[in-house]
């Protein structure tokens, strides 16, 4: 009985055409990388930090600081100007449907606003929930994580960035004084610019109207739903019954590490998120 004695190795080799292949493969992957390269990394990179950012929220236990996406599309036009009244849509209620702001012809250049991502996408805190001289969420703040800080009437107040860059807006009360605290990452590496949210006496009470205008997050009063945009004197008011009037800008906070300001000021107050339950109701 013969057998025949085989090779278990190949000598010859790969042939020449599945290596010319791998390698026009491999130049076309490489091609494609260098050419999507940017935008595929600046998508890796964001989905990163959006990922970590969810990781130290859940870790730090901030309340009521989610986004508020919504599916909802304008029936038409989202810009209507009828007369001279000017209508921007702003967003669907499950109980009044769609709903508009109002201004007057020549308020806003179309021209200069963004289409809407959504009408409280980024939930503005009419509510803060805080900690003061310590607190089991404070407590857990990464002595890295950032925080905009201010001392206010002799009150240390911070507001970590994390917290500010999920809500946009932060209507607070110091010592019963209404401030409102507006997010930027300014170029510099300055802290938030604080305002008062007074108008003669009033408590004004603004959220994110889902645009931008001129590059800027175009803002919403609660009570009349006249827009508002941040200028250099303060926050001004665009359309609505308030029209001109300003938010004066008191300040700006101070950007630093949550160990640096907590050594810094050891009571500190400190917003830990929202209270967004049925009964809570604005200061």
């Amino acid at each position: 009985m013969s057998s025949e004695r085989q090779n278990p190795v190949d000598p010859t080799g790969p042939s020449a055409v599945p290596r010319g292949a791998l390698l026009c493969g491999i130049m076309a992957m490489s091609g494609f990388v260098l050419y999507q390269g940017p935008s595929l990394w600046d998508e890796v990179s964001a989905l990163k930090q959006e990922v970590s950012s969810s990781r130290d929220n859940a870790v730090v236990g901030y309340v009521g600081i989610s986004p508020n996406p919504s599916a909802a599309q304008p029936p038409g036009e989202w810009f209507r100007v009828e007369g001279e009244r000017l209508r921007l849509w702003g967003g669907w209620h499950p109980v009044q449907g769609h709903r508009w702001f109002l201004a007057q012809v020549g308020d806003l250049d179309r021209s200069k606003i963004d289409k809407s991502i959504g009408r409280d996408l980024f939930q503005g805190v009419d509510v803060p929930v805080v900690e003061t001289d310590g607190g089991p969420i404070s407590g857990r703040i990464p002595d890295g994580h950032d925080v905009d800080g201010m001392v206010y009437h002799g009150r240390p107040c911070a507001y970590p960035v994390l917290v500010l860059d999920k809500v946009l807006v932060v209507n607070d009360e110091v010592d019963g004084v209404p401030l409102l605290i507006l997010f930027t990452r300014s170029p510099g590496g300055g802290g938030s610019p604080v305002f008062e949210a007074t108008v003669d006496g009033r408590r004004m009470v603004l959220g994110f109207s889902g645009y931008r205008y001129e590059g800027l997050p175009l803002l919403y009063d609660r009570e009349h739903e006249g827009l508002w945009i941040e200028r250099e004197q303060g926050i001004v008011s665009l359309s609505g019954p308030d029209r001109g009037r300003v938010l004066r800008r008191v300040g700006r906070l101070d950007r630093m590490s949550w160990r640096d300001w907590s050594r810094r000021h050891q009571q500190t107050r400190v917003l830990v998120g929202a209270d967004r339950s049925p009964e809570a109701t604005a200061l």
